[in-house]
């Protein structure tokens, strides 16, 4: 059997092309102990915020909502979350809207409805993301799209919980609790 160089070019490039697709397709799912893989949006001042850099020394919860139907479970999780640690400086929330898809296109229409909705002094901490939603679906293993999904950090940036669903009191007071460990 002769193999031309051409066709061993061409058998070559395929491979490698679908090597790469298979690495940029198998991004590991995050987890607990694992450094916050770089996520940046905007907020709604306006200000590019890159995380984790810019929460680096401060306990983190971060509420990703990917969708209108989570807007609910994730405002319920940042709300509770502020009435109890808003006021301590070496804590931080985050609530990230995650918009994929044709959102982008929607984007000022979008955002002008939330900076309408969200008092002046909440907006530096609602984050909206384009683009990207299925790596972070996978990372943070997406289920319902009404759920929250929550990611806290510890002050080096790292994962110590991962959780997702509505807000349910004992579940709150277990991430309370974890804060309480990790702010001290």
């Amino acid at each position: 059997m002769l193999i031309t160089v051409r066709a061993l070019c061409r058998s070559l490039w395929v491979a490698g092309f679908l090597a790469l697709a298979a690495s940029t397709l198998a991004l590991a799912d995050l987890g607990v102990g694992d450094v916050l893989p770089t996520l940046s949006g905007a907020d709604l001042n306006g200000h590019v915020l890159t995380l984790p850099a810019a929460v680096q020394g401060r306990v983190t919860l971060l509420a990703l909502g990917f969708g209108d139907p989570s807007r609910l479970a994730v405002q319920a999780w940042a709300h509770r979350f502020l009435s109890d640690f808003g006021g301590d400086s070496a804590v931080a929330c985050y609530e990230v809207s995650m918009v994929g898809g044709m959102g982008a296109w929607l984007r000022p229409w979008i955002e002008a409805s939330l900076r309408r909705s969200t008092p002046i002094e909440d907006r530096a901490r609602l984050l909206m993301r384009y683009g990207g939603t299925g790596d972070w679906k996978r990372r943070v293993g997406f289920d319902r799209d009404s759920d929250a999904y929550l990611l806290l950090l510890d002050r080096e940036g790292r994962v110590a919980l991962l959780h997702h669903g509505p807000f349910i009191d004992a579940n709150y007071q277990n991430l309370a609790a974890l804060v309480e460990r990790l702010r001290h």
